[in-house]
């Protein structure tokens, strides 16, 4: 949808998930300095539901790419 960034922001979409387990990977050569608040924002609607365990935001070597080894172990914990 053309311009809805205007309108959402990135926390936004991710509160939209909760309850559902949700994991945001950061590399730390590509953080942004809102992670911090992001974090903050949207850990509040999943401890709003009572799943605050659902979300996490790890920081890992590395930039904008696939992170395999926390990927395989959000899957390993909450698709089984």
């Amino acid at each position: 949808m053309p311009g809805i960034n205007r309108i959402l922001r990135q926390e936004d979409w991710v509160r939209l998930i909760a309850p559902r387990p949700v994991l945001v990977v950061r590399g730390d050569r590509n953080m942004s300095r809102q992670t911090p608040e992001f974090k903050r924002l949207v850990s509040l609607a999943f401890e709003s539901h009572g799943v605050a365990s659902h979300f996490d935001v790890t920081i890992t070597p590395g930039r904008h790419e696939f992170f395999v080894d926390p990927t395989e172990a959000f899957i390993a914990r909450w698709l089984q």
